[in-house]
């Protein structure tokens, strides 16, 4: 779970906080938009996974995560331009394929590389600790998601994306939040 967590951690950070407007606008018009966007997972999917790097599966992983999630966003990118609508429900296939992936990838690495500082710094050594810590890296995954991706669900609940078989159902109630 140690790569895991911090490959997790390092495409929520490049799909939410990094992927400003300026990069969406990028990513949604132009044709190496995607790849921009690909290319900051990749950097950081390296960072995260330093201590792995001198395994040769794990530079065929990050691979497989940077192709895959290239192919995936430029679909979702396709897809969205061809029914002009985003859906809530292409955001959450998109963010689980990705996930999805990230986890089947990592499945079979049980290791955990920890990090030792060969300098006598308390900054780095602060540093490290962090890195080793899989309850703050969790904890971080989740105040990311909470901060960047909670509020995007609810601009699509706001603007009414409710599922159809919902919308359609006439033993249950729908209820509108409404956001200020």
């Amino acid at each position: 779970m140690f790569l895991f967590y911090r490959l997790l951690l390092a495409h929520i950070i490049a799909d939410f906080p990094l992927q400003t407007n300026q990069i969406f606008k990028i990513k949604t018009n132009t044709e190496w938009g995607v790849l921009i966007h690909t290319l900051i997972v990749l950097i950081f999917s390296i960072l995260f996974a330093f201590p792995y790097l001198e395994d040769p599966k794990v530079i065929i992983v990050l691979l497989v995560i940077f192709l895959s999630h290239t192919l995936i966003d430029k679909l979702k990118m396709e897809y969205s331009k061809k029914i002009k609508n985003q859906s809530i429900r292409i955001l959450l296939l998109d963010q689980a394929l990705h996930i999805a992936i990230i986890a089947i990838l990592t499945f079979n690495f049980t290791e955990s590389y920890l990090l030792i500082s060969p300098f006598n710094s308390l900054f780095i050594n602060y540093l490290i600790d962090i890195y080793n810590n899989d309850i703050f890296i969790v904890s971080l995954i989740g105040y990311i998601a909470s901060v960047f991706f909670i509020p995007i669900l609810f601009i699509y609940l706001k603007e009414g994306d409710i599922p159809v078989n919902l919308a359609k159902s006439k033993e249950q109630k729908i209820i509108n939040i409404k956001i200020p």
